[in-house]
């Protein structure tokens, strides 16, 4: 029983580490409010231009050389097709082009420090299953929302428009599209990735208006 334990702790920190290399590409949105201080949005949505196009061609070349560095970052199954972060990088420029500064840093640091942590907290602490799902867990979900909440609240301490209810309503998208949305779409712009940012960018801006 101890040497299965051990077995099983062990592939754990395997996972834990491996997936912890993958959400540190997302610790970059961490810098998005920066870049609209430094460079306003018309320049930043000529550098998300650039950038796509570079993301693009580095999903080609990896697409195509499986020595390429970032496969060593990517999922079992997404060694043949596009990988995740490409989705959540075209959510993030779909997200520039249509809201205001707030919506899109509130919305894409959520939902990236989010899905972050929901899978390290369920790989680390994960015992019971999501409803609808086969490998994602509650633990997981909760550490997710918890995140997101987390973050859009320190974020309300630096935007006045951001409200408390949105903030509540968008951090509970990271479990909703956990449950609803396939664990492993056939196209990966109908995962999660790349529907979390829009979602919460889109409940932001509704709530605003009202």
């Amino acid at each position: 029983m101890s040497q299965k334990n051990d077995k099983e702790s062990s592939f754990k920190r395997e996972c834990l580490k491996f997936e912890a290399k993958r959400k540190a590409f997302h610790s970059g949105v961490f810098f998005l409010p920066f870049l609209y201080w430094l460079f306003g949005r018309t320049l930043l949505l000529t550098l998300a231009v650039f950038g796509l196009f570079c993301i693009a061609f580095l999903e080609y070349w990896r697409l195509h050389d499986e020595n390429f560095f970032f496969n060593r970052f990517a999922r079992e199954e997404e060694q043949d097709k596009i990988a995740n972060y490409v989705a959540f990088f075209s959510s993030v420029f779909i997200c520039i082009i249509l809201f205001e500064e707030y919506v899109v840093v509130a919305a894409v640091i959520m939902a990236g420090a989010g899905d972050a942590f929901a899978a390290l907290g369920g790989i680390s602490l994960g015992r019971h299953q999501l409803p609808f799902t086969q490998k994602k867990t509650i633990e997981g979900a909760i550490f997710g929302a918890s995140t997101a909440f987390i973050v859009g609240w320190l974020l309300m301490q630096f935007y006045d428009d951001l409200t408390l209810i949105a903030v509540i309503l968008g951090s509970l998208v990271i479990p909703l599209t956990d449950m609803i949305l396939s664990e492993k779409p056939k196209n990966v712009f109908l995962g999660d990735n790349f529907w979390n940012p829009l979602l919460i960018a889109v409940i932001i801006w509704i709530l605003t208006l009202l």
